[in-house]
């Protein structure tokens, strides 16, 4: 019988993260900012959703239909159970099997993250070949993957690693053993000072960060049999076999050329007029080592005033306090400072945290004599930073309430017994928010009709001591009740006062 895993680590959970990327509002936003023509979703399709939370997430919050496969049943079926409230429709199929079926529809988006470093040349093949036959026309793939040159320094190590995890460990010791044992034997190999290390010292700081990475993300990112990062123009001409062109990168402080480069490394890059060979030498410049990318079946590129009048039909909402702004940022070129007279009229405006028009900001800041194309650039660099998220206008966002309600108190509840999906869902910016798990247990409280501090303490405390859990203060655990119901109000009296807002703006509350 063949191996159903393909050579990929299915033995242990993939982390339950959130890829805002996948968002539909972002896709748009992205895809107009870089001046093309955004699609109108109707369908969409995530391809290796892992633990299923963004496709969840995705389909609670829009009126969009989505479908997604995880050939992982442990996955799936934590998926489906999220599913029933989000009417989002997932498969434990590989993709062979997922493909071909007969009953879905051509959907407008298509995504994958990372899987594309993971996965065999007969899913790479058999995924074109199903992007090129159910892609509509205009539609919209999201491909991310570890990139070259970022990773050729770092190649050596990540082989190191899986080989010694592959043939010097014991199987039946535990998947986490198994990593910690090959760490370990990494510490030993350094310790006696190889030569390889004097060529490459930069390896020091890339072994400490591996080891602080979660032991379920090091199994999946570093042990899978077919894993390997890519060249930007390996996966354009990949891509082009599905008819697909480079639309943007999902990340907009990605295609913020000055805060990446400097100004003869711009000059240089601005000589390169094809649109790949571009891409491939900005890699280079800014030694990238994982890309987020939109590409297009048939992009309509924009004129100026296309873009201009795209952009102002769209809304924006803050989604942190915006004194959590900060004012300078450091960027491979050093430290940004942001232009307070562009910046604080933006936050100001926004600080209510209910959406605002990109029209209604234009017209406010040339009152003040700030143009239009700065306007945007802030907007693009605070949407790159996660401070600001696209948003829906209230005609849709009203629809979308009673799913979103739905799935965010079933994260709550999850919430009781750890924090294993530390987020919450917006139908206002249509995706995640980042909520860690006192946050949720003190949100449920509140919407169980709980009011004073001491209040919302006791029954948070009343959730979560029958299951024999404390708080931790200070690296300490807390034995006593009075004492664990103290340190409780007081992190409920700063929920009040720093995200109570946040949240109620985002209608999660």
């Amino acid at each position: 019988m063949q191996d159903w895993t393909s050579g990929y680590i299915v033995n242990v959970e993939y982390t339950q993260g959130y890829y805002a990327e996948l968002n539909p509002l972002a896709v748009n936003f992205t895809l107009i900012a870089n001046d093309i023509e955004a699609p109108r979703i109707k369908n969409a399709c995530e391809l290796g959703f892992g633990q299923g939370l963004s496709i969840n997430i995705h389909a609670s919050s829009s009126e969009i239909s989505w479908y997604g496969t995880d050939f992982n049943p442990t996955h799936a079926n934590f998926a489906k159970g999220m599913s029933s409230l989000t009417g989002a429709k997932i498969f434990d199929e590989a993709f062979s099997v997922f493909c071909l079926r007969s009953d879905l529809p051509n959907f407008d988006f298509i995504a994958l993250h990372g899987i594309w470093s993971w996965i065999n040349e007969d899913n790479k093949r058999i995924i074109l070949d199903f992007i090129s036959k159910k892609l509509n026309v205009g539609g919209v793939v999201y491909l991310s993957y570890n990139a070259m040159p970022g990773w050729a320094s770092a190649a050596p190590l990540k082989n190191l690693f899986s080989e010694h995890h592959d043939f010097m460990t014991t199987k039946g010791s535990g998947p986490f053993n198994r990593i910690d044992a090959s760490l370990d034997f990494i510490d030993r190999l350094i310790a006696v000072d190889p030569m390889w290390l004097r060529q490459s010292p930069s390896m020091l700081e890339t072994l400490k960060k591996l080891k602080s990475q979660p032991r379920d993300y090091l199994a999946h990112e570093y042990l899978n049999e077919n894993w390997r990062p890519w060249y930007f123009s390996e996966i354009a001409t990949q891509m082009n076999l599905a008819k697909l062109s480079f639309a943007a990168s999902s990340k907009a402080t990605s295609y913020l050329d000055a805060m990446n480069m400097s100004h003869d490394q711009k000059t240089f890059l601005d000589t390169i007029h094809d649109h790949n060979y571009r891409q491939s030498i900005k890699d280079f410049i800014v030694n990238r080592h994982f890309r987020r990318d939109y590409w297009i079946k048939g992009g309509r590129h924009l004129n100026p005033t296309e873009k201009r009048d795209a952009m102002r039909s769209m809304s924006v909402i803050l989604v942190h306090a915006s004194n959590e702004v900060p004012r300078t940022f450091e960027t491979q070129q050093g430290t940004a400072h942001l232009a307070p007279e562009v910046y604080d009229p933006i936050l100001e405006f926004m600080s209510n945290h209910q959406p605002i028009s990109i029209d209604f900001l234009e017209k406010e800041m040339n009152k003040r004599g700030i143009s239009f194309q700065r306007v945007l650039d802030a907007l693009l660099l605070l949407y790159g930073y996660g401070y600001i998220s696209p948003a829906y206008e209230e005609e849709t966002y009203s629809k979308l309430k009673t799913k979103t309600q739905q799935l965010n108190l079933n994260l709550m509840m999850q919430a009781k017994g750890g924090d294993q999906s530390p987020f919450l869902v917006s139908p206002i910016t249509g995706g995640g928010i980042p909520a860690w798990r006192f946050e949720k247990l003190i949100a449920f409280a509140i919407l169980e009709g709980k009011e004073t501090v001491s209040d919302i303490a006791q029954y948070v405390w009343d959730m979560i001591s029958p299951y024999g859990q404390k708080l931790v203060k200070n690296g300490k655990v807390l034995e006593r009740q009075e004492d664990n119901l103290s340190e409780l109000e007081f992190l409920a009296e700063t929920f009040m006062k720093d995200r109570f807002k946040i949240l109620k703006g985002l209608q999660i509350i």
